[in-house]
């Protein structure tokens, strides 16, 4: 394998490049560098090259060249010259639009879209949209533009915006399998917001490793612990299987992936994790969230002394109980929480006004986790009036 120049371009490349006088060399120079007068140049010189699958063994044409290389402006130029947006490379039926995708370059995904490329098209080598693509490497702006994209016609139209945020490859994997796979938390928290299943599955035929698998396998291969604890919080299951009978938790240590695996044995009471799919649980004030963090961890510490209890809540009303609660407690019986009677409150819901203690929310957001079979979920409700709760704060301090 000879080393690469620039744009995956490899040694070998290079050399059949300057075979041919040089046209080739000097014209990918030319598109790498954005220099857009030399590229109308060569596009003047030989009208066919702008067309032509000029590069690589892929047999790239120059549109997928400056689409890799994020060059709007030459992207501009050649579509002006009578490049095709939605063309695909020889080897692999590659669009442009999805090798912007892979390299990140969202400004010249936006102008792709912009000028009609097509979202709803698959590669040839395993069949991903450049939803895949963005999803695979990480590319969070990329893959919001293609989601914004997805919900216009006449893709929503035709197939469906969740549908398409859905779409397996060939092998039955999503999008949310590869962002998984990679332990980019933001860009699997966007496609967890737009309607990805936590619990699609690869494809079962075969018996090779890998089919059967949801994202959770992915993510315990992959070994970030953070994207483990947010798609256990969407849902994911512990116990599934895939066909060679590995659960999660049988991935995690065949990769030794040591982090993971006390979330992930199945037969220890499942961890609580930051209830992330509450919206408003990720719109809190600094305090707020500093106060469900610490009782999270208290919980989460109590459950590991004593993991045979009973009760998840009262395990959670336990571990936050300390000497000035109990003191404010005895103060005053007004404040108390109605639906524990043990702390006082200290969180407020909105719209209602309603109030609960601190404990009592966190044991309300945390098991009521979205179905993992269906793309949306409704929020959590008031315990008291069923009002959709839309955001929570701190109660204002009392004087006793």
């Amino acid at each position: 394998m000879g080393q690469s120049h620039g744009c995956g371009l490899s040694s070998w490349q290079l050399c059949a490049m300057l075979k041919d006088n040089g046209q080739r060399w000097r014209l990918y120079t030319a598109i790498v560098e954005g220099d857009c007068v030399a590229v109308e140049q060569s596009a003047s010189m030989s009208p066919k090259l702008v067309t032509k699958a000029l590069f690589f063994h892929s047999r790239l044409t120059p549109l997928h060249v400056a689409a890799m290389a994020g060059q709007v402006d030459v992207a501009a130029l050649l579509i002006h010259k009578g490049a095709s947006v939605n063309c695909s490379s020889c080897n692999g039926g590659q669009t442009p639009l999805m090798l912007a995708s892979k390299s990140g370059k969202h400004d010249c995904v936006d102008y792709l879209l912009q000028h009609g490329a097509n979202v709803l098209l698959f590669d040839t080598s395993h069949s991903r949209t450049c939803l895949h693509y963005a999803a695979k490497a990480g590319h969070v702006e990329c893959i919001h533009r293609i989601l914004l994209a997805a919900k216009c016609a006449p893709v929503a139209e035709s197939w469906k915006f969740v549908r398409f945020v859905n779409t397996r490859d060939s092998k039955g994997i999503t999008a949310l399998h590869l962002a998984a796979r990679g332990g980019y938390v933001r860009a699997l928290q966007l496609l967890l917001d737009s309607g990805a299943l936590v619990s699609a599955t690869t494809s079962n035929t075969g018996n090779g490793s890998g089919h059967g698998s949801t994202p959770l396998h992915f993510a315990a291969r992959g070994g970030s612990l953070e994207t483990v604890q947010e798609l256990l919080a969407w849902g994911a299951d512990r116990s599934q299987r895939d066909v060679t009978g590995y659960t999660a938790y049988g991935i995690a240590r065949k990769h030794n992936n040591a982090s993971c695996t006390a979330l992930l044995d199945p037969s220890v009471a499942e961890p609580l994790v930051w209830p992330s799919p509450c919206k408003f649980m990720n719109a809190l004030d600094t305090n707020t969230r500093s106060l469900l963090e610490k009782v999270l961890e208290q919980a989460n510490q109590a459950r590991g002394r004593a993991p045979r209890k009973s009760a998840a809540e009262s395990e959670i009303v336990n571990a936050i109980m300390t000497d000035d609660d109990q003191q404010l407690e005895q103060a005053s019986t007004d404040s108390c929480c109605c639906i524990c009677f043990e702390h006082r409150c200290n969180i407020e819901l909105h719209k209602c006004g309603h109030q609960m203690c601190a404990s009592c929310i966190l044991t309300l957001c945390c098991h009521n986790k979205p179905n993992p079979a269906m793309p949306f979920s409704p929020p959590p409700a008031c315990p008291f009036c069923r009002t959709p709760i839309e955001r929570i704060t701190l109660v204002s301090q009392v004087a006793y």
